[in-house]
């Protein structure tokens, strides 16, 4: 864990937080963004499963990255469908 990560973590810090899904050709550049513009923040990208590469991209971009599966997001893609 990076000091960056802890000063998020205990509140003294800045963790920004971005939700995704099939993002791939664009959460590079957001990742890169959002370091650029806030260097101390802690930048943490939440995939809901992403089929297409999204979290190999943010992770390789320097992100923290949790996978998780919702089952929201399963229900709307199945009833769009």
């Amino acid at each position: 864990m990076t000091e960056t990560d802890k000063a998020a973590l205990t509140g003294k810090g800045v963790a920004v937080i971005i939700p995704c899904y099939n993002e791939a050709v664009t959460i590079g550049k957001v990742v890169d963004d959002f370091r650029r513009v806030l260097p101390e923040a802690a930048v943490y990208v939440y995939d809901n499963n992403s089929s297409d590469g999204t979290g190999d991209i943010a992770r390789a971009h320097g992100a923290g990255l949790s996978s998780r599966w919702s089952a929201a997001r399963a229900r709307a893609t199945s009833c769009a469908r």
